[in-house]
């Protein structure tokens, strides 16, 4: 009775023996189950994707874990790849969008830098003339242009002259350290006249543009 598996009680039920149940214990089981989410079919646990083992209890990532460990049945990627078996080299934060990921190193698009592409560049490194701050170049004094590559003038030369040599050479008509005054004619000078703001000034018995033609007394 009791199919071989088990003993017949004093009250005609089955005592199956370890491995066996069922009314006849007829039936195989899995002494000690098969965790997580397993089937057991004739004494045999069968076992989810991602685990293996008599009892359903060993992970496994299909295809391996090229550069990582695999974890509960999932990857879990050293640090520079990603990737369902870690085998897809990995750049930090993507690159931040600002480049290309190749061979775990990023290649930063034009005006971006640093590991991860997230640092602005400025132009031709401010020349060495100046520090890069959020892209943009702070000149030291004495440069000027988006690059520091000038050298500087007082205030531009006011936009009517070129600085030349840490000097402005001014524009006809204009004068002063930044080109800021109008100028007079060459021969409006003393003690004929003085210019004032580009126009010439005649000292008495003085007349003309430049002051230099001689007035009739009175």
């Amino acid at each position: 009775g009791c199919s071989g598996h088990g003993v017949c009680s004093e009250f005609h039920q089955c005592d199956c023996d370890d491995g066996w149940t069922g009314e006849a214990c007829e039936e195989r089981i899995c002494a000690e189950g098969c965790g997580t989410g397993g089937l057991c079919v004739d004494g045999t646990c069968h076992c989810p994707p991602g685990w293996h083992g008599a009892r359903c209890h060993l992970s496994t990532c299909a295809g391996g874990c090229a550069n990582g460990s695999c974890l509960n049945g999932t990857c879990a990627c050293e640090d520079g790849w990603s990737g369902p078996t870690c085998a897809e080299p990995h750049c930090p934060r993507n690159c931040s969008a600002h480049g290309t990921c190749l061979n775990a190193t990023c290649s930063c698009k034009a005006g971006y830098a640093g590991a991860d592409c997230a640092e602005l560049t400025c132009p031709n490194d401010c020349s060495g003339q100046g520090l890069c701050r959020n892209g943009v170049c702070s000149c030291r004094a004495g440069r000027s242009g988006t690059d520091c590559s000038k050298p500087s003038c007082p205030s531009e030369c006011s936009s009517h002259g070129v600085c030349e040599n840490f000097r402005c050479v001014c524009d006809p008509g204009y004068t002063g350290a930044d080109c800021s005054e109008l100028a007079c004619s060459p021969r409006c000078t003393a003690p004929h006249g003085y210019c004032s703001r580009g126009t010439c000034l005649c000292a008495p018995g003085f007349l003309g543009a430049d002051c230099t033609e001689i007035g009739c007394p009175g």
